[in-house]
């Protein structure tokens, strides 16, 4: 008793439609994922122009220079302290006002010492700018 097993071979054209859905599944995913990193990349591109179109403009005026005499007492702490930008770091107001002088950070003032100090603090800006068109200002 030979019994012989046949074994049914799929068609030829069995064969391409199944590999037609394994390469059109391939191309599906391959689309998905390439519309993806598009959209990503339009989207980390728009973010850079709207951030550029949109960035925040500075409404401080730029700071005005006036020169003044060092008086006893003062260093560059206390002039950066009372003339430079109040939102800015106390540390950068002094390094403002050392490299504006050509002096270093630590540099220790002599009273009757000639200084350009930026003026970026509104409140003093608007005192020396009224003092200015008065006729009143008196070096400091």
């Amino acid at each position: 008793m030979n019994e012989t097993k046949t074994v049914a071979l799929p068609r030829p054209a069995a064969r391409r439609r199944a590999a037609y859905f394994t390469s059109a599944r391939l191309r599906q995913i391959n689309a998905v994922l390439g519309l993806a990193i598009l959209l990503f990349a339009v989207g980390v591109a728009g973010r850079q122009i709207w951030r550029g179109v949109v960035a925040p403009v500075s409404t401080a005026p730029a700071a005005i220079f006036a020169p003044m005499t060092v008086q006893p007492g003062e260093s560059l702490w206390s002039l950066a302290q009372r003339y430079g930008d109040p939102n800015a770091y106390i540390l950068d107001r002094v390094d403002v006002l050392a490299r504006t002088n050509r002096l270093p950070k630590d540099a220790v003032l002599i009273p009757g010492q000639q200084v350009v100090v930026p003026v970026a603090n509104p409140a003093e800006r608007s005192r020396l700018q009224r003092e200015v068109a008065s006729g009143a200002f008196v070096q400091q």
